[in-house]
């Protein structure tokens, strides 16, 4: 739980102050959905540097409509950090690891199925996207999860 507290203090030049009144509030914790998304393709694929300019365009998009924050990077090539039946061992592409508060996954489908659209459209089954994600509780549950309390 959050809690406000505001003082208020009378009070002049050379004087002391007394507080005159308190006032709390306290607001219920925010749900935490977790997100790891893929935007990948074959590391040889001709629109390569295509696939990943028009993804990074996009992060300011994913920003503004729902208030996903977190950490993405582009790769020219790499092992799959998701091995999957059927996946590809090296890909490439644009990575990301966010967050956003109060919505469930299906918010996090909806914002990235114009994303996703596009790049089924431009290029068909040869570039993909992938998104996991996770409900926590609170902040503090997603906080334990991912981060060393050592």
């Amino acid at each position: 739980m959050l809690l406000i507290l505001t003082l208020c203090l009378q009070g002049g030049g050379s004087t002391f102050g007394v507080m005159t009144k308190v006032t709390m509030w306290t607001h219920p914790p925010p749900k935490i959905t977790s997100l790891s998304w893929m935007g990948i393709t074959d590391p040889k694929s001709p629109f390569l540097l295509d696939l990943i300019a028009y993804l990074s365009s996009q992060i300011p998009y994913l920003m503004d409509k729902g208030g996903l924050s977190g950490y993405n990077y582009a790769s020219l090539g790499m092992k799959n950090p998701v091995p999957a039946p059927g996946a590809p061992t090296d890909i490439a592409g644009v990575m990301g690891f966010g967050f956003v508060q109060d919505k469930g996954p299906g918010f996090l489908e909806d914002i990235f199925k114009p994303i996703n659209d596009t790049i089924k459209q431009r290029w068909p089954g040869q570039a993909f996207l992938f998104l996991i994600s996770e409900e926590f509780p609170t902040f503090r549950a997603w906080f334990d999860k991912n981060y060393d309390q050592a």
